[in-house]
């Protein structure tokens, strides 16, 4: 009987994580491979272990998934040497990891930042102030930040952006996603992802505070523009950040993209 019940609870608790989705979802499950399923089958996907895009809403606007011409990508000279190491070992030295522990306990002690959660909206508007801690006194001329709302679900994405002195029109990005997911029961069960991806999101937190105090706050300017990026619903295929490259797409901002990192599970 209890085994009963808990078949129940699971297909009830599943089918509910489906309900704001009627329709098939269109997956990319491989360089070539696109599949049509059920939003229920997403997370069984997870389970095993297979990653996905969920290109849906971007099939038909994104050049890269538009079989009739092949998209144009940029080539760019990037160096072959390492520069000023000097400042880099500087930076390296002033890392907090005490404070990297603490913001690592709240930023977990979300019940989930499920992306679809209540939970998950509040731990983005905590992700958000605190980035506006870390950056003010920095001019809005030089550093904004951005929420980057979602129609479809409420956590939202966070974008910071460092306005470059010479050359702004180049982008560096620097993203990690902030949500997290419990592949059992995502819309019932705790998910404090302090792996995945807690610890991606806390390093990129760092690196922002390490370059704004020690860089910004110094009166020193990038040349390039350089972006960090706290996504939103990678869980749920890299919703959030198909749909900030989709806008980007739409500016041609992709096309002036020169390199991007992402931080996810990382060893603190």
């Amino acid at each position: 009987m209890k085994i009963q019940s808990l078949a129940v609870l699971f297909n009830v608790a599943t089918t509910a994580w489906s309900l704001p989705y009627g329709s098939l979802k269109v997956l990319q499950v491989g360089e070539n491979e696109v599949i049509e399923v059920p939003e229920s089958e997403k997370v069984n996907l997870l389970r095993r272990g297979i990653r996905f895009f969920d290109v849906t809403k971007h099939i038909s606007s994104l050049p890269f998934f538009k079989k009739e011409k092949e998209p144009i990508v940029p080539v760019y000279s990037y160096p072959t040497e390492v520069s000023n190491k000097e400042v880099v070992d500087g930076l390296i030295t002033d890392i907090d990891k005490d404070c990297m522990y603490k913001n690592l306990a709240k930023f977990t002690s979300f019940y989930t930042r499920y992306y679809k959660s209540e939970c998950g909206f509040e731990s983005a508007q905590w992700l958000a102030a605190t980035i506006a801690n870390i950056t003010q006194g920095v001019p809005q001329d030089i550093l904004t930040i951005e929420h980057f709302d979602h129609k479809e679900w409420k956590q939202y994405s966070i974008i910071v952006r460092i306005a470059g002195s010479m050359t702004p029109e180049d982008i560096i990005v620097i993203g990690s996603h902030q949500d997290s997911i419990n592949l059992l029961l995502p819309s019932i069960m705790a998910a404090p992802g302090a792996d995945d991806n807690g610890s991606g999101t806390i390093t990129s937190l760092e690196a922002l505070r390490l370059y704004t105090e020690d860089y910004l706050k110094a009166g020193l300017r990038p040349n390039n523009t350089v972006e960090f990026h706290f996504y939103s619903a990678e869980e749920g295929g890299l919703l959030g950040s198909l749909d900030i490259f989709t806008e980007y797409s739409k500016t041609r901002k992709t096309s002036e993209s020169n390199a991007a990192t992402g931080h996810d599970r990382v060893c603190i």
